[in-house]
């Protein structure tokens, strides 16, 4: 139980963060909040079946998958910018 309110904990605190983060690198509110809104779906899935499969999610794997949410912004910024 433990495990799964501190990556719930985590996932909101990283979603938040994310936010900001994609906010301030894209200047775009449309593209930061459907990114950030991606990244939250994605991630509910991830914690829903991680815990009825019974395993458990910390918060160190909770900010490793939002890193690679993060990567996949990265690419498509870049890849209509350039």
């Amino acid at each position: 139980m433990i495990y799964r309110t501190s990556a719930i904990r985590g996932a909101l605190i990283g979603i938040g963060i994310a936010f900001l983060v994609l906010i301030a690198c894209t200047w775009s509110l449309l593209i930061s909040v459907l990114s950030t809104i991606s990244i939250l779906c994605s991630m509910l899935s991830v914690i829903g079946l991680v815990t009825m499969i019974g395993w458990t999610l910390g918060t160190v794997q909770v900010g490793m998958y939002i890193h690679v949410c993060y990567v996949y912004v990265y690419v498509y910024i870049c890849v209509h910018i350039y």
